[in-house]
């Protein structure tokens, strides 16, 4: 019954298409997953809104089961929906060509935040063995001098403890798992970011990297092609959102990967849409508090030329959305487009979410001072000077742990039998 309706559709999406078309979407509509991807053929997309016209149960859903994710993105990653506090780091995570690099200069020379990026390991600091801000003079602004965007610059940057430093205002990248790692419970990441709809950010991209000879992704491969050589070439861009999320990176995409991808954006990602830039910024605005104590006259205006203007913006000629080359790359970009369409339901959604934010700002969560200052955090590198402390609570299995390392480890430990006998009299 589903292959038949689903047939259905298809035909009624396609009956301006010629027959050799028409018998190659009803090949594609017979396999397990391609029905997503013909969502974007005339008759099943709405292209004005950008939406999905197949009936919600056609796609994955996330169930109300709960998905585990990673242990450290769920673990150093706050939850948005939770309460904030002080010790709380946003995170950008920047999807290439979705309108990331505006965001970033926006909070760089109009709100003059400390970012933590890779600017700050120009000139050598990359080598400092603290970290610190430097200021980069050409650019007006100031950075932490460590790299959040390549793996190894993330690996430095949490054996200095970028976290626990409070230096950095925002911190940006692009990995989403692996920068994680540098939070800690104690001193989580809030994840914001700004998408843009799949296929018109690969487009972006095509005619961008033809062009960017100083990017780490450039290839010249791409200067000779058209885009329809490009969607029909293995060099084209494939579900990078999903995969990313999902950390399925070259694997075939399942609903499993979607439904990870959605948990994340859900329970862990601010998001915005770039095609409402200025909502989105006023969101983040609100729910981070980036501009408290400063001119909203100043700061407005300055964020008002960021955005007519666009950073990192090129012109490139426009793609007709019932082109045989746009159908193409939807077809290769079926999950991204599932996952755009639930990030559009999300920011509707989210609204609430910045308001509550609003109205329970973020709180300091303190410690005693014994605490705070003698006691080690478990997510910082171990020094030798440490002294392991077993707190022993009673009927849970304490005294068997005590007799292991007592006994059978023969370390020496420090309790109540030493004084037995002697009354503490030593």
């Amino acid at each position: 019954m589903f292959r038949s309706n689903m047939n259905d559709r298809v035909e009624r999406g396609v009956n301006k298409q010629d027959e050799k078309q028409k018998r190659m979407l009803k090949l594609i509509a017979t396999t397990s997953l391609a029905f997503v991807a013909l969502c974007s053929f005339s008759g099943i997309f709405d292209n004005e809104n950008r939406r999905f016209l197949l009936e919600e149960g056609d796609l994955p859903q996330v169930t109300d089961a709960h998905i585990p994710l990673p242990a450290a993105l769920e673990l150093n990653m706050a939850d948005i929906t939770e309460p904030g506090n002080d010790d709380d780091i946003p995170l950008f995570w920047h999807v290439a060509k979705s309108g990331g690099s505006t965001v970033k200069d926006m909070y760089e020379f109009c709100s003059q935040l400390v970012m933590a990026s890779d600017v700050g390991v120009r000139d050598g600091h990359d080598q400092d063995e603290t970290l610190a801000i430097v200021e980069i003079p050409e650019l007006s602004a100031r950075y932490v001098n460590v790299d959040t965007i390549h793996p190894d610059g993330i690996a430095r940057a949490k054996r200095l403890g970028l976290a626990q430093s409070g230096l950095a205002d925002i911190v940006i990248t692009s990995h989403v798992h692996e920068i994680s790692e540098i939070f800690t419970p104690s001193n989580r990441g809030v994840m914001f970011s700004l998408f843009r709809h799949p296929i018109q950010r690969v487009i972006s991209l095509f005619y961008y990297l033809q062009t960017a000879t100083w990017e780490p992704t450039y290839n010249p491969e791409l200067a000779s092609m058209t885009i329809g050589q490009y969607a029909d070439s293995p060099l084209v861009e494939s579900n990078l959102m999903v995969r990313m999320l999902s950390q399925n990176e070259e694997g075939k995409i399942t609903q499993d990967d979607i439904a990870v991808a959605k948990e994340i954006l859900r329970t862990k990602v601010l998001v915005g849409l770039m095609d409402r830039m200025d909502e989105s910024i006023r969101r983040f605005d609100a729910f981070f508090g980036f501009n408290e104590g400063k001119s909203f006259a100043d700061i407005s205006h300055c964020q008002q030329e960021f955005i007519g203007g666009g950073s990192n913006k090129h012109a490139h000629p426009a793609l007709e959305h019932t082109s045989d080359a746009w159908n193409k790359l939807a077809i290769k970009n079926w999950a991204d487009m599932i996952l755009y369409e639930y990030i559009v339901q999300l920011f509707n959604e989210q609204k609430g979410v910045v308001q509550a934010r609003q109205e329970h700002p973020a709180t300091h969560l303190s410690f005693p001072d014994p605490i705070t200052h003698n006691m080690a955090d478990i997510n910082e590198p171990k020094s030798e000077a440490d002294t392991p402390i077993f707190w022993f609570t009673s009927r849970f299995g304490g005294a068997v742990v005590e007799e292991v390392y007592a006994k059978c480890g023969q370390y020496t430990m420090a309790d109540d039998d030493g004084v037995q006998g002697k009354n503490g009299q030593d």
